[in-house]
């Protein structure tokens, strides 16, 4: 099966990755800017490719670059749906550099990020990707159709209709406990912002918002939490259906299910990395 496969790739890996990263990591490395002429561009220097290397965590540099990466395969269409924060935004959402005892402050957050918005209308993004960093560990937070929040009516009788939520992809299920007070509440404040005045029945539909932590492919060992993590943003970008709705994840296809992938898939990607 595909997944014997890739346990066998992993228990050869260790022969494997040495021969293919060891030669070239031991050779003079220039940076790198990238994507060239991006304000918001990536600088990638030796330390963070060595941490390309097998049993490596790999780091928010890593994390940006590869995502850039699949932002620059997506056509002008795709560009409009789906919108990126990069490894730092959540950071300085939940305020992790000083006091994070105060990131369920809702208005709090929003006024901490509220520059990273201001050129961008989220309403209008069907997906929005965070990735999240806390306690040396990589998740994924995905904000589907957050436009339609305020509008939602009864969803359970609309099993096709676009289904505001808020997805948490995590290799170790469980390990990020909490995120979903501070996510809905910055959400409420980020609506609020382009919105004049509030009422308490749409305060309501935020703070109810459908959060999902879903059962998807796990790793399976202490450092992989970041390759996952992009595994999952370039799959959920290749195989999400046009007409998506969380009540249409269903065993019936494995996007979404704790049988999505390999894990193996996911541990060797340190390779098409490095390419």
């Amino acid at each position: 099966t595909g997944v014997d496969q890739c346990s066998d790739i992993l228990k050869q890996g260790g022969n494997m990755l040495a021969r293919s990263y060891f030669p070239k990591f031991g050779k003079p490395f220039q940076d790198v800017i990238y994507p060239k002429g991006d304000p918001d561009a990536v600088s990638i220097n030796k330390r963070d490719v060595d941490l390309l290397l097998p049993d490596t965590f790999v780091n928010d540099t890593v994390i940006d670059f590869y995502i850039k990466y699949l932002k620059t395969k997506q056509n002008a269409e795709e560009k409009k749906k789906f919108h990126f924060f990069n490894s730092f935004f959540f950071r300085k959402l939940a305020d992790m550099d000083k006091d994070p005892s105060n990131a369920f402050d809702g208005r709090a957050a929003f006024l901490r990020v509220r520059k990273w918005t201001r050129k961008v209308n989220l309403l209008e993004k069907d997906f929005i990707f965070i990735p999240v960093n806390y306690n040396y560990h990589w998740s994924l937070i995905v904000i589907c159709h957050f436009g339609e929040v305020a509008s939602s009516a009864d969803f359970k009788c609309q099993k096709s209709a676009r289904v505001p939520c808020i997805l948490h992809m995590d290799s170790l299920r469980g390990t990020h406990a909490g995120l979903k007070d501070l996510l809905q509440s910055y959400l409420w404040e980020e609506w609020k912002e382009r919105h004049n005045g509030s009422c308490d029945d749409l305060y309501s539909k935020f703070r109810n918002l459908k959060f999902i932590s879903l059962e998807l492919p796990q790793q399976q060992n202490s450092y992989d939490c970041g390759l996952f993590l992009l595994h999952y943003v370039e799959l959920f970008l290749d195989e999400v259906p046009t007409n998506f709705s969380v009540y249409n994840i269903t065993p019936y296809s494995k996007f979404l299910q704790p049988d999505w992938f390999p894990p193996g898939e996911a541990s060797i990607k340190r390779v098409r990395i490095e390419r």
